[in-house]
């Protein structure tokens, strides 16, 4: 046998074990936990929010907002596949119907539809821009989408949440689910309250009471077991009992959220799945404890959860910053975690700082829980004359709230040449910074105002004598002079990591020196320039 020959045996005895390893692979249940396709491809998600209900409705303040947030976690989370998300904002009722007539005359492919509203409604109708759409009407559209599984969510309530918002469903159950995996085919309904009850939004939460709980519960809050997934049976249990018991604590009326099943199948009907998502918060064992979650900067809840004493509770948020208030007992502690795009944090009992309730409660994400951070800047200056020069420096500050106090130190080198000499100035300086910060998830801005005192070594050389030198040693002069002035730096800093971000930001200055002339006197002369700068801040 030649050589060859035993080389393409060999290549194809490889090529066999390698497909046999592959096969082999998946049918012994080679994915990842979590990560196995759902039946029939990725869902169909209808996401309809109105503020706008009939002429003789109070506006709502929240409902468009509230669909935005159930998007968000249904496109990222209501499958292993990518679920497609449509969202209308105040649409009428033709808008609906014809998104739904779109869903049905596209191909197959989904094994689900879940269709949320937010917005006024009434017994049998639900209320957009002035029109009413018949529940009957609606659930006839989606009957004709051809996906086994339809799931209509609906939010109806009104401003004040002390009126009935009507949308009455058959009396609340607990369901019970087999629980071995299985596909399901049938229509699921799940109403934010029940018949004569009042629906509630929240100026706190900054949306409705039920929707709040239920993107909770889907983000993680609901899983009780802690396989990463939030079924049917958890997202309702978790909406309805924190629903009620929030409802009775904010007006003393009752809310209860009732679900409304007509299913074929087995095992666990699954809602959201945390594998897939983006980043992932993992908050302690702690039964007594409460959870609550905001984005960096804003007083509004992102997300609500409670701690289980067998285990960790995931959450799956978007990547960014957060503010985590915990409340243990008569116990409140504050931490701020930084969310990596497809990672995760872990959150210890160690890492939260204690705080008053009232602080926690008033301030939210907006709290400071890292309140001092150190710059190393380095960047350009430019003078108007459009002579450049090498800037280093370093700066402290402190944040107070909103407000910010501090110091920087500085050094910049600047060479150039004028009508008759060719100048090289070296600038120490040290500023007095005092400023107000606007904190966010992906970035914080920030305006500083500087009062600036330099200290400046100039060595000017004739620009006529070093021509005649030839390259040889010209005769100089030196000079020193001591200016002061403002100066005002606008920038942006993006979080990289917890404690560490990247900052980049403008100047711009001017500063009063007596400068001696050739005459013997010395005139005030104001210089300025401009600077840009970057780097990297270190917050503690």
């Amino acid at each position: 046998m030649t050589a060859a020959r035993r080389a393409r045996r060999w290549r194809r005895r490889m090529a066999t074990v390698a497909a046999a390893l592959l096969v082999g692979t998946f049918v012994l249940g080679g994915y990842p936990r979590g990560a196995r396709a759902a039946p029939g491809g990725g869902r169909q998600v209808l996401v309809i929010g109105s503020n706008q209900g009939l002429s003789d409705e109070e506006p709502l303040q929240h409902a468009v907002e509230d669909a935005r947030r159930t998007a968000a976690v249904l496109g990222e989370l209501a499958g292993p596949e990518p679920s497609a998300v449509r969202l209308l904002a105040d649409p009428p009722a033709a808008a609906v119907l014809g998104a739904l007539a779109s869903l049905a005359a596209a191909p197959a492919g989904s094994d689900a539809v879940i269709v949320y509203f937010s917005g006024h409604g009434d017994q049998d109708a639900i209320h957009l821009a002035g029109q009413t759409l018949p529940l009957a009407q609606l659930r006839q559209a989606l009957a004709a989408v051809n996906a086994p599984l339809k799931i209509i969510i609906i939010d109806a309530c009104r401003t004040a949440g002390a009126q009935s918002k009507g949308l009455a469903a058959v009396p609340s159950f607990t369901v019970a689910l087999p629980g071995a995996a299985g596909q399901y085919r049938g229509l699921v309904m799940l109403l934010a309250s029940g018949p004569g009850e009042a629906a509630q939004e929240s100026a706190r939460l900054r949306g409705g009471v039920f929707t709040h709980f239920l993107v909770s519960g889907l983000r993680g809050a609901a899983d009780r077991d802690g396989d990463r997934r939030v079924t049917l049976s958890e997202a309702y249990e978790f909406a309805h009992g924190r629903t009620l018991a929030r409802s009775v604590a904010q007006t003393g009326a009752a809310q209860r959220p009732e679900l409304k099943v007509d299913l074929e199948g087995s095992g666990p009907l699954v809602l959201t799945w945390l594998d897939p998502a983006r980043s992932r918060l993992r908050l302690q064992a702690a039964a007594d404890a409460h959870f609550y979650v905001y984005e960096k900067g804003s007083s509004a809840l992102t997300a609500e959860a409670w701690g289980r004493a067998d285990g960790e509770t995931t959450l799956a948020l978007p990547s960014g910053r957060f503010v985590v208030h915990r409340q243990l007992g008569a116990s409140h502690g504050v931490a701020e975690v930084s969310l990596p795009f497809g990672g995760e944090a872990r959150l210890a009992r160690s890492t939260f700082a204690e705080v008053s309730a009232e602080e926690a409660t008033a301030r939210g994400g907006r709290i400071d829980v890292l309140r001092s951070s150190l710059s190393l800047l380095g960047g350009v200056v430019g003078d108007p004359d459009r002579h450049l020069g090498a800037a280093l420096g370093a700066r402290l500050l402190r944040a107070r709230r909103d407000l910010l106090l501090g110091v920087a130190l500085a050094t910049t080198s600047l060479t150039g040449d004028t009508t008759y000499n060719h100048f090289s100035a070296r600038r120490f300086d040290v500023a007095a910074l005092f400023g107000a910060q606007r904190t966010g998830s992906h970035v914080s801005l920030h305006a500083l105002a500087d009062l600036t005192l330099r200290l400046e070594r100039l060595r000017l050389r004739d620009r006529s004598t070093a021509i005649a030198a030839r390259g040889g040693d010209a005769p100089s002069l030196e000079q020193q002079t001591l200016g002061t002035g403002p100066g005002l730096r606008l920038g942006a800093s993006f979080p990289l990591r917890l404690h560490l971000a990247m900052v980049a930001e403008v100047s711009a200055r001017a500063l009063l020196f007596r400068e001696r002339n050739a005459a013997g006197s010395a005139p005030i002369v104001i210089a300025r320039e401009l600077g840009i700068d970057t780097g990297i801040c270190f917050e503690f």
